[in-house]
C-alpha cells in the first residue's frame, strides 16, 4: 500500500496513523522495522536487496537490524528475517533540518529469502490522481491522546490525495 507525497513537506512529528486500524495479520509483507536494540522506524522492501525509508531514519548501518516477515514487533512470530544493513544512501538534497527530500535507500548486507510473510512492494506505474484513496501502513499509535500503547501490529489508514499541483514539476516520494 502507498501514497505520494511531495518530497518537500515535512515529515511527521508524532508516530501516529490517527484514524487508523489494525491490518490483517502479514498483509503487509513488505513493512520493515528499522531496528537499533528497539524498532525506531519504518520502510519499506523495493526488492530482495533493498529498503526505501525515510532519510530522518538514518542511524549508523553497521549497528542497525531491518527486520522483515515482522507483524507484532513485541513477539517473535516465527517468521521474522533479521537482516544486517550494508550500506545507506540518502538523497543528495536531504535536509535535515527541514526534512526536505526526506527519503533514503538501505542495502542489505544479504537478499531476503522471499516467502509469504516478506516480499516486495508493488509501485505503481503512475502517480495517484487527485482525489484518489492511496493507503499508507507502518507501526504507531491510532489515538491522538492514547496512553494506549497501540497496535503493536501493522496499522493502516486510507488517505485522499488533495493536491491538485503539477506532479510533473514536483519531487516525488512513494510512502510505504
Amino acid at each position: 500500500m502507498f501514497s505520494f507525497f511531495d518530497t518537500t513537506a515535512a515529515a511527521p512529528t508524532d508516530d501516529r496513523i490517527v484514524g487508523g486500524y489494525k491490518c490483517e495479520a502479514h498483509s503487509q509483507p513488505w513493512q520493515v522495522s528499522l531496528n537499533v536494540g528497539y524498532h525506531f522506524c519504518g520502510g519499506s522492501l523495493i526488492n530482495d536487496r533493498w529498503i526505501a525509508s525515510a532519510a530522518h531514519c538514518w542511524q549508523n548501518p553497521f549497528a542497525q537490524i531491518a527486520i522483515l516477515g515482522d507483524n507484532h514487533i513485541w513477539m517473535n512470530e516465527g517468521t521474522e528475517q533479521y537482516m544486517s544493513v550494508d550500506a545507506i544512501y540518502w538523497h543528495e538534497s536531504y535536509d535535515y533540518q527541514t526534512l526536505d527530500h526526506d527519503i533514503m535507500l538501505m542495502k542489505l548486507a544479504h537478499p531476503v529469502t522471499l516467502t509469504q510473510y516478506v516480499k516486495p512492494v508493488a509501485l505503481p506505474k503512475a502517480c495517484p490522481a487527485p482525489g484518489d484513496m492511496c493507503t499508507v501502513s507502518g507501526w504507531g499509535n491510532i489515538y491522538t491522546d492514547s496512553g494506549e500503547a497501540a497496535p503493536n501490529g501493522h496499522i493502516k489508514s486510507q488517505l485522499k490525495d488533495n493536491n491538485n499541483s503539477d506532479f510533473n514539476n514536483r519531487d516525488k516520494v512513494i510512502i510505504f
